[in-house]
């Protein structure tokens, strides 16, 4: 079994290395090409640095209906080297501080329904670690959204699960009971790879083996599963990449997602790049971890939508795109966490302490906020929907904006065609499986160039802006062409 595998796995590198080469991506614009430095991971825009404070915004209100809601708990048990999201590591000790923040966050849900009828149909909880919540507080948190009756019945609610919930059954299965008592049915546990040796260098804090068991223990319960996967770690070979493509499949999870590693400045990986202690992969090589991703997952009778995340083919589900992301309606819950709504991109305070302050004080904590032009709002349906949707559909661009992404950028879209990375039709537009692989360097290409960057007047803020300034630096490349 150990033989063929093995042999499976060399067939899928040198099947990744020839399509790499076959579609010759190291010839694209640099701008074009995938770099751990520049990388930008389309999850909200415009960045930190965009943003106003939210004193200086006169927002719109709220929409009369919020369906969405991102929770964020920002604990870990330690520091991964290439995090940069907003978290606190804590011990065992800080049990009492995290109770608090749970109260805290259902003030906040108070507070919000002031303003707006929450009917929550989507909720993820995110991080930091989720699961590092004892199951009583994760109890109490959920329940007491149930007790505020801001859960709609058709809920679909995730969490992320830190693999190291699996090191103590007796807790991971209360952990489980309460999730499954409070109505939440997906899980996303981030396995990120296979690979010893890389688990040890990212501080990840968890082994290679629990995996089956894992996933076998959530199965049973009904859960239906994510599994999170990274290409591109330094030091990360194609054939280790690929082994753990094989561990994961072999679990069969509902889905899996993979996640290109990016370094932001501040973090200790960023801090070892700096002083030139480890190296990067290049696009070459990145890439071929890509294309091995996309090979393996499909022949195993995964799906792939345009942002790494691919799931089990189901014939009775349907991947399209009904509505533009501007229409999405996002509300952010907890210190560090984002949200989105009526043209109105903004954030939470990043600091406990006043996070704590506001909501004890009745007031929404939010920091940093920007109200779209319909420009901005135009450029940032094109950068979603190609992010998360199979297609962009003119009919909803033209009823939205009154134009098509294609006849409001004729020349970006004739260069997309020439690289072979887009496929325009007369009421679509839709990725290739070249495209695919670059579904953000090509977002990139959309933003509105010029945006003015707002810095904090304070150095504490500044560097709170310079740490989580998830934004875009394509471009940069692109105009230094």
């Amino acid at each position: 079994m150990d033989l063929q595998f093995d042999r499976w796995v060399s067939l899928h590198a040198r099947l990744a290395r020839e399509k790499v080469k076959s579609w010759s991506l190291d010839a694209l614009p640099r701008h074009l090409r995938r770099n751990s430095l520049d990388y930008y991971y389309l999850s909200v825009w415009p960045g930190l640095s965009a943003l106003e404070p939210v004193e200086s915004v006169e927002l719109p209100p709220r929409p009369a209906v919020t369906e969405s809601m991102y929770v964020h708990i920002p604990f870990c048990s330690g520091l991964c080297n290439f995090c940069s999201y907003f978290l606190k590591v804590v011990r065992p000790e800080d049990s009492p501080a995290i109770g608090e923040y749970i109260t805290d966050l259902l003030r906040e849900v108070e507070i919000h329904k002031r303003d707006s009828a929450l009917d929550i149909s989507y909720l993820y909880l995110g991080g930091g670690t989720p699961s590092i919540l004892h199951p009583g507080q994760l109890d109490r948190f959920l329940s007491g959204l149930h007790d505020m009756s801001v859960l709609a019945p058709s809920l679909l609610g995730t969490i992320e699960i830190h693999p190291e919930l699996f090191s103590d059954d007796r807790r991971s299965r209360s952990f489980l009971d309460a999730l499954t008592r409070n109505g939440l049915r997906r899980v996303s546990i981030g396995f990120e790879t296979d690979d010893a040796h890389l688990l040890e260098a990212t501080n990840r804090r968890h082994d290679n083996t629990f995996l089956t068991r894992a996933i076998t223990l959530l199965r049973d319960r009904g859960f239906v599963v994510n599994v999170d996967l990274m290409y591109g770690l330094p030091g990360q070979t194609l054939t280790s990449w690929i082994r753990s493509l094989g561990v994961a499949l072999a679990a069969r999870p509902s889905s899996i997602s993979t996640y290109f590693t990016f370094v932001d400045s501040g973090t200790p990986l960023w801090k070892a790049c700096e002083r030139g202690e480890i190296r990067l992969p290049d696009h070459a090589e990145v890439q071929a971890q890509h294309v091995s991703a996309q090979t393996v997952l499909e022949e195993a009778g995964y799906f792939e939508l345009p942002n790494d995340f691919y799931s089990i083919r189901d014939p009775a589900r349907s991947f399209t795109q009904e509505s533009l992301p501007s229409d999405a309606n996002s509300l952010a819950l907890g210190a560090g966490s984002y949200g989105y709504y009526s043209g109105v991109q903004y954030f939470n305070v990043f600091s406990f302490e006043m996070y704590r302050r506001k909501v004890r004080a009745g007031q929404a904590p939010l920091w940093r906020a920007a109200k779209l032009s319909p420009t901005e709002i135009f450029c940032r349906d094109i950068m979603f929907s190609l992010k998360n949707a199979p297609e962009l559909r003119g009919d909803l661009f033209r009823v939205r904006h009154g134009k098509t992404p294609w006849d409001a950028y004729p020349e970006i879209f004739a260069e997309l065609q020439r690289l072979e990375l887009i496929d325009v039709m007369a009421t679509s537009a839709v990725l290739t499986s070249k495209g695919r692989l670059l579904v953000e360097e090509v977002a990139c290409l959309f933003p509105v160039e010029g945006s003015p960057s707002r810095v904090p007047s304070t150095a504490a803020e500044r560097q709170r802006v310079r740490k989580h300034n998830f934004a875009p630096t394509y471009a940069r490349l692109r105009n230094s062409a």
